[in-house]
């Protein structure tokens, strides 16, 4: 009896060592894409002891890791960004909205992506509540208000985005686009260009008029979630955004 007892302890032991090795987590907080080492993947699976899904860092397989996965794996980041300016509470991460995160980038069209953002945080609530997310110095907050349903963190992501390949715009290429979309350009004294919004009404939502910046993320969000509004609206940025990202700019499964 003694003996069948060790050898239920030893290989109770055994069992755990061995998943120990292959699943690795890290303690206090959900396990981040990022937590994992160039030799494992992360991994979101459910628990029939606790009932809750999990996160953990696997040994890889044979299997290799989508693009998806290895370009925006490292920058999911726990806590604030570093000298983080805003009175803002972080939040924990949890599985499922990482999981939904990946699900929006592997829809959102790669000619989007920018290789500029450094990490995304999940914080609880803005300053400017209930604002869904913000990019700033290259970062991307998304608080409590994105993750409604997956679509709608999609749409937040690209309008992120949007601003981040907008800033990276050469001055040509805005004045393009300004031209495009009806804007006014005027050259300032220093030698830096000013825009001015169009008399008329050409805006999907109203704080595009505020800067074109703002007026470009919203038409990038538009043109992939409500082309047609954006085509009646503003067929100029339609066009535009149309003829700069190409045909198979849309949303959808990316090949």
């Amino acid at each position: 009896m003694y003996a069948s007892i060790l050898f239920k302890a030893c290989f109770g032991i055994f069992i755990f060592l061995a998943l120990d090795v292959h699943a690795r987590q890290i303690q206090g907080r959900t396990t981040l894409p990022s937590d994992c080492t160039a030799s494992e993947t992360w991994v979101r699976d459910h628990s029939k002891n606790t009932g809750n899904w999990t996160a953990y860092c696997r040994a890889k397989t044979g299997k290799t890791q989508s693009r998806n996965y290895n370009f925006w794996a490292p920058k999911f980041k726990p806590g604030r960004p570093v000298l983080w300016p805003f009175r803002e509470k972080s939040t924990d991460w949890n599985s499922k909205d990482i999981q939904d995160v990946f699900w929006a980038f592997e829809n959102i069209p790669n000619n989007l992506w920018s290789e500029f953002i450094k990490g995304i945080y999940r914080m609880h609530r803005s300053k400017d509540h209930p604002n869904p997310a913000i990019l700033h110095q290259n970062n991307i907050v998304l608080y409590d208000p994105a993750f409604q349903n997956e679509e709608y963190l999609a749409q937040i992501l690209s309008h992120e985005l949007a601003h981040s390949k907008f800033e990276k715009f050469s001055t040509l290429q805005k004045m393009d686009y300004a031209k495009a979309a009806s804007w006014k350009i005027l050259k300032n004294p220093d030698g830096s260009t000013a825009y001015f919004p169009p008399t008329k009404n050409l805006f999907v939502q109203s704080d595009g008029q505020d800067s074109i910046d703002e007026d470009f993320s919203n038409n990038i969000e538009y043109f992939l979630f409500y082309p047609d509004t954006l085509k009646e609206v503003n067929p100029g940025a339609y066009l535009w955004i149309k003829n700069h990202f190409g045909e198979n700019f849309h949303f959808g499964r990316q090949k």
